[in-house]
């Protein structure tokens, strides 16, 4: 980290604590009231306050494209006009008047690796690496990236540093070099959007038009409407604490996959404000299986 003092710091020794600003003091006292569980999940949102920071308030511009916060507690954001990183108090930009290891301004991705490295995608720059303060080096098609355009960066549990790039099928990143599979290995398209693993090591893939694929090892299998999806537009994925996988899709809704069977979540799902049980038995009401499971 510079210089700038945070509200989130280990507590200076006496001679550095006489010195601490009365900021940083109150900062730290009104962290220690908080509680661990920031939000409370029985409450609706309205019930907390809301702050929202534009162009006005230091950003570069509006349009926010990727949300990361490190393990140093740096909030990053991906914006069209450059990368952001934000402290509690102060945005500093990165882009590429200041920042040359940036190549284009339009940040879509970002993903922290297991040594604390930053992973910035671009729309037409490549990747950039941030580290310790630096930005370390940019890879791009002249160092093996099959496209500049990058859509997604994602890190499994052995390590491997996963990147989906405009028409450049699944790229995997490892001890330096980047390995490409493509429809020729078994994948349906080359065009691909997101990837996640899920908790038994499996890969889930997802494409640009030709639905949800999961790896492993070197099996591919792929679904699409025929096997249950509304869309073959996935753009999101995210697996829940009992194993259910959740697939965003673009124009067919929420889905949810468990026991191999794909389930569109309910437009009513929404609702349920009051204690967990009241919210499972609404949702249920509506052939939510989540609930109908839980319940």
């Amino acid at each position: 980290m510079g210089s700038r003092e945070f509200c989130v710091k280990l507590i200076p020794p006496a001679a550095a604590a006489r010195r601490a600003s009365a900021r940083t003091l109150a900062c730290l006292a009104a962290l220690a009231s908080i509680p661990l569980l920031a939000l409370d999940p029985a409450r609706p949102v309205t019930q907390y306050s809301q702050t929202v920071w534009t162009v006005a308030d230091g950003l570069p511009d509006n349009f926010v494209q990727a949300l990361l916060q490190t393990r140093d507690g740096y909030l990053w954001l991906g914006t069209t006009e450059g990368l952001v990183r934000f402290d509690g108090l102060q945005f500093t930009v990165f882009d590429t008047r200041n920042t040359p290891a940036l190549r284009h301004n339009s940040v879509v991705a970002l993903c922290e690796d297991r040594s604390g490295a930053l992973w910035i995608g671009t729309s037409g720059g490549g990747l950039a690496v941030y580290r310790n303060g630096w930005f370390e080096r940019t890879y791009d098609t002249a160092s093996g990236l099959p496209n500049d355009y990058v859509r997604s960066v994602y890190e499994d549990r052995e390590g491997n540093i996963w990147i989906t790039a405009h028409a450049g099928g699944l790229v995997r990143f490892r001890d330096g070099k980047f390995h490409v599979l493509t429809k020729n290995d078994g994948l349906p398209s080359d065009s691909l959007r997101t990837v996640f693993e899920d908790a038994s090591g499996s890969l889930w893939i997802g494409t640009d038009e030709d639905g949800l694929c999961v790896m492993k090892g070197a099996r591919i299998r792929c679904f699409g409407r025929a096997e249950g999806l509304r869309s073959n537009q996935i753009r999101a994925l995210y697996q829940d604490r009992s194993g259910g996988l959740w697939i965003g899709t673009r124009a067919g809704g929420l889905h949810w996959f468990d026991d191999g069977r794909f389930h569109q979540v309910p437009p009513c799902w929404r609702t349920g404000t009051g204690a967990s049980g009241s919210a499972q038995r609404e949702a249920a009401c509506c052939g939510s299986p989540a609930a109908a499971r839980s319940g």
